[in-house]
């Protein structure tokens, strides 16, 4: 076996498993949902509105917090961002 067939099987051998470990996913996370196990969770985002003003400065101006909704899961599945990237991200700021 040479150097470019072994380094084709490790590429092949890993994208199976990333196809594996998104199809693993996506099945727990609906056999929770037909289960009734909250496979869904919500996480609070404060939002921030950014004005640049004349002199250079920025004003902040505090927005209502937001509630997004998230899956309790490893990958973004059913439309759905997992609740470990969402509560990472809970402040927001929009530029204007």
């Amino acid at each position: 076996m040479t150097g470019k067939q072994k380094t084709i099987r490790i590429a092949l051998a890993l994208a199976l498993a990333l196809v594996g470990l998104d199809i693993g996913d996506n099945l727990c996370l609906r056999v929770r949902t037909a289960r009734q196990l909250h496979p869904y969770g919500s996480v609070v985002v404060k939002r921030y509105l950014t004005i640049r003003e004349k002199n250079q400065k920025l004003e902040y101006v505090r927005l209502e917090p937001e509630t997004r909704a998230c899956s309790y899961s490893l990958l973004p599945q059913l439309g759905y961002s997992p609740c470990w990237y969402v509560g990472r991200t809970t402040v927001q700021y929009i530029e204007m």
